[in-house]
């Protein structure tokens, strides 16, 4: 079970994803040469895709830059304006 910390200030829970090396690469692919090993330092990424109302916290904790446009195509426009909408619980 990973180990998860919510931010109270934006609602968004973060995942500590731990230190860890992998093979990256391919001998079948010259631009993939040649294979070796990578380490990754542990950090934290969010559990689901952050939602407009959540990122609009994170803008207003001052931790974030608000967008100038995010489109969301599936949506039919744009989903985050400076306002809180109908739009808080859709990805951005």
């Amino acid at each position: 079970e990973p180990i998860t910390v919510q931010d109270s200030r934006t609602g968004i829970t973060w995942v500590n994803i731990p230190v860890g090396s992998f093979m990256m690469g391919s001998e079948e692919s010259s631009d993939q040469r040649p294979v070796h090993q990578v380490t990754v330092q542990a950090f934290q990424m969010s559990e689901t895709e952050v939602t407009v109302g959540q990122y609009r916290k994170c803008v207003e904790a001052g931790r974030c830059t608000a967008p100038i446009r995010c489109r969301q195509p599936q949506i039919g426009g744009i989903n985050w304006t400076d306002f809180p909408g109908g739009n808080e619980d859709y990805p951005i």
